[in-house]
């Protein structure tokens, strides 16, 4: 959110440039966490480390695999993660034609006529915004338990740049990648 707001105002290639300038700032914050006045916030380049393992603690003895997860057994993990991708996709299909999702698609459509039709942008934007965060966030988080550690080094990637590229010179139809 506090990354979004100031972008809202933002279309087209300047919000692909705001978007890439926030892409390399946002790691070297986290690269450099180490000392943030006197405060070890991130562990720096070395990361986070001794992440506990998931499970639910709750459960019974006699489901004694699902109450710490191990790296030794997958099944914990798989049944997980397939009940996490189950609930998003169910959420996102009752998204899509929510009163919500018809406003996403017409602040998408045309952002002046969604307004004129009594739809806040800001808000519209936003909330599509922090759904994606958290879209994008929960397979990083189930990677960081399963590694039991999260670095900001190993996530960086020059397909940013490629996707950059890409808008400016007409979009994904234009491209022979």
């Amino acid at each position: 959110m506090i990354i979004g707001f100031p972008t809202l105002r933002l279309r087209g290639d300047y919000l692909a440039i705001v978007t890439l300038g926030f892409g390399e700032i946002i790691p070297r914050f986290f690269q450099n966490g180490d000392d943030l006045g006197g405060f070890n916030l991130t562990n720096g380049t070395i990361g986070i480390k001794a992440i506990d393992s998931p499970g639910f603690p709750f459960l019974p003895d006699s489901l004694a695999t699902w109450q710490r997860f191990s790296t030794l057994d997958l099944n914990p993990w798989y049944y997980t993660i397939l009940a996490m991708v189950l609930i998003t996709i169910y959420v996102n299909v009752r998204l899509q034609n929510s009163r919500l999702g018809r406003a996403w698609i017409s602040v998408r459509e045309d952002e002046t006529a969604a307004a004129a039709m009594g739809i806040n942008p800001v808000t519209t934007k936003l909330w599509a915004y922090a759904l994606a965060r958290f879209s994008a966030g929960s397979p990083a988080r189930s990677t960081g338990r399963l590694s039991r550690t999260s670095s900001p080094t190993p996530s960086r990637s020059t397909s940013p740049y490629s996707y950059f590229v890409w808008s400016c010179s007409g979009g994904w139809g234009t491209s022979t990648a």
